[in-house]
Protein backbone atom coordinates (compact mmCIF):
# COMPACT_ATOMS: atom_id res chain seq x y z
CA UNK A 1 0.00 0.00 0.00
CA UNK A 2 1.23 3.64 -0.82
CA UNK A 3 0.97 5.91 1.52
CA UNK A 4 1.28 9.82 0.62
CA UNK A 5 2.36 13.00 2.43
CA UNK A 6 1.07 16.51 2.30
CA UNK A 7 4.00 18.58 1.23
CA UNK A 8 4.10 22.64 1.41
CA UNK A 9 6.12 25.10 1.09
CA UNK A 10 4.99 27.16 4.05
CA UNK A 11 3.83 26.23 6.80
CA UNK A 12 0.24 26.98 5.94
CA UNK A 13 -1.12 26.67 2.56
CA UNK A 14 -3.00 29.18 1.21
CA UNK A 15 -6.92 28.29 1.03
CA UNK A 16 -7.14 28.37 -2.95
CA UNK A 17 -4.18 25.94 -3.17
CA UNK A 18 -5.12 22.39 -2.74
CA UNK A 19 -2.79 19.93 -0.94
CA UNK A 20 0.51 18.67 -2.74
CA UNK A 21 0.12 14.70 -2.10
CA UNK A 22 2.80 12.44 -2.41
CA UNK A 23 5.44 9.84 -1.25
CA UNK A 24 8.28 11.79 -1.71
CA UNK A 25 9.24 15.44 -1.28
CA UNK A 26 8.39 17.93 -4.10
CA UNK A 27 10.35 20.20 -5.17
CA UNK A 28 10.14 23.52 -3.23
CA UNK A 29 8.61 21.51 0.07
CA UNK A 30 10.16 22.35 3.61
CA UNK A 31 7.12 20.87 5.96
CA UNK A 32 5.65 17.68 5.37
CA UNK A 33 2.33 16.51 7.16
CA UNK A 34 3.19 14.27 10.42
CA UNK A 35 0.90 12.13 9.41
CA UNK A 36 0.56 9.53 5.79
CA UNK A 37 -2.30 8.90 4.19
CA UNK A 38 -3.54 5.52 2.68
CA UNK A 39 -4.85 5.95 -0.91
CA UNK A 40 -8.69 5.93 0.51
CA UNK A 41 -8.01 9.23 2.63
CA UNK A 42 -5.86 10.22 -0.05
CA UNK A 43 -9.04 9.90 -1.98
CA UNK A 44 -10.75 11.98 -0.33
CA UNK A 45 -8.21 14.55 -0.07
CA UNK A 46 -8.07 15.05 -3.51
CA UNK A 47 -11.79 14.62 -4.11
CA UNK A 48 -12.37 17.99 -1.39
CA UNK A 49 -9.09 19.43 -2.05
CA UNK A 50 -8.83 19.69 1.67
CA UNK A 51 -6.99 17.57 4.45
CA UNK A 52 -9.80 18.96 6.94
CA UNK A 53 -12.79 16.57 7.87
CA UNK A 54 -10.71 13.34 8.30
CA UNK A 55 -12.10 12.63 11.14
CA UNK A 56 -13.30 8.91 9.98
CA UNK A 57 -10.54 8.43 7.73
CA UNK A 58 -7.47 6.56 8.69
CA UNK A 59 -3.75 8.50 8.75
CA UNK A 60 -0.47 6.25 9.49
CA UNK A 61 2.26 7.13 11.82
CA UNK A 62 5.37 5.50 12.78
CA UNK A 63 6.88 8.51 15.21
CA UNK A 64 4.94 10.62 17.76
CA UNK A 65 5.85 14.20 17.41
CA UNK A 66 6.05 16.58 20.56
CA UNK A 67 6.62 19.67 20.40
CA UNK A 68 8.30 21.93 23.38
CA UNK A 69 7.63 25.49 22.74
CA UNK A 70 9.26 26.84 25.77
CA UNK A 71 12.91 26.12 26.73
CA UNK A 72 12.83 25.63 30.64
CA UNK A 73 10.58 22.32 29.71
CA UNK A 74 12.42 20.69 27.50
CA UNK A 75 14.46 18.54 29.96
CA UNK A 76 11.48 17.58 31.39
CA UNK A 77 10.01 16.35 28.66
CA UNK A 78 13.31 14.16 27.70
CA UNK A 79 13.33 13.12 30.90
CA UNK A 80 9.54 11.61 31.36
CA UNK A 81 10.06 10.73 27.96
CA UNK A 82 13.27 8.67 28.07
CA UNK A 83 11.23 6.91 31.67
CA UNK A 84 9.15 5.23 29.18
CA UNK A 85 12.11 3.34 27.73
CA UNK A 86 11.35 4.00 24.06
CA UNK A 87 13.80 5.05 21.01
CA UNK A 88 13.34 8.73 20.47
CA UNK A 89 15.18 11.40 18.68
CA UNK A 90 15.41 15.00 20.06
CA UNK A 91 15.48 18.04 17.19
CA UNK A 92 15.97 21.67 18.27
CA UNK A 93 13.88 24.19 16.59
CA UNK A 94 15.75 26.69 15.49
CA UNK A 95 13.61 29.39 17.84
CA UNK A 96 12.62 28.24 21.01
CA UNK A 97 12.30 24.81 22.97
CA UNK A 98 12.84 20.86 20.97
CA UNK A 99 10.87 18.49 19.36
CA UNK A 100 10.84 14.90 20.14
CA UNK A 101 10.18 11.88 17.92
CA UNK A 102 9.59 8.98 19.51
CA UNK A 103 9.49 5.85 17.63
CA UNK A 104 6.71 3.93 17.18
CA UNK A 105 5.71 0.51 15.26
CA UNK A 106 3.45 1.27 12.17
CA UNK A 107 -0.45 2.67 13.05
CA UNK A 108 -2.78 3.73 10.39
CA UNK A 109 -6.47 4.54 12.34
CA UNK A 110 -9.09 6.97 11.91
CA UNK A 111 -8.25 7.98 15.47
CA UNK A 112 -5.29 8.40 15.62
CA UNK A 113 -4.10 11.98 16.49
CA UNK A 114 -6.77 11.61 19.32
CA UNK A 115 -5.00 8.29 20.75
CA UNK A 116 -1.70 10.19 20.34
CA UNK A 117 -2.60 13.19 21.85
CA UNK A 118 -4.36 11.14 24.70
CA UNK A 119 -1.21 9.46 25.21
CA UNK A 120 0.88 12.59 25.96
CA UNK A 121 -2.14 13.71 27.98
CA UNK A 122 -1.88 10.20 30.34
CA UNK A 123 1.95 11.25 30.08
CA UNK A 124 1.13 15.13 32.22
CA UNK A 125 3.11 16.64 29.26
CA UNK A 126 0.05 19.59 28.61
CA UNK A 127 1.43 21.63 31.12
CA UNK A 128 4.14 24.70 29.70
CA UNK A 129 3.53 24.50 26.13
CA UNK A 130 4.11 20.82 25.27
CA UNK A 131 1.47 19.11 22.91
CA UNK A 132 1.41 16.40 19.86
CA UNK A 133 2.28 17.80 16.91
CA UNK A 134 -0.92 17.40 14.52
CA UNK A 135 -3.30 17.13 17.74
CA UNK A 136 -6.86 17.09 17.05
CA UNK A 137 -8.00 18.20 13.48
CA UNK A 138 -4.94 20.03 12.98
CA UNK A 139 -2.62 17.36 11.01
CA UNK A 140 0.51 19.18 11.80
CA UNK A 141 3.66 19.44 10.18
CA UNK A 142 7.33 18.73 10.60
CA UNK A 143 10.54 20.30 8.99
Amino acid sequence: MDFVYEWRQNLQRPKDVPPALSLEPIEGANFRSVYAFPPETAAVINRNESVGGLWNHSVRATHLFVDVDEDEHVETVERKIAALGVGFSRWTTGNRGAHFHIDMEAINHPHLPYSQAEFIRSLDLQRGGFRPSGRGGNLGFRV
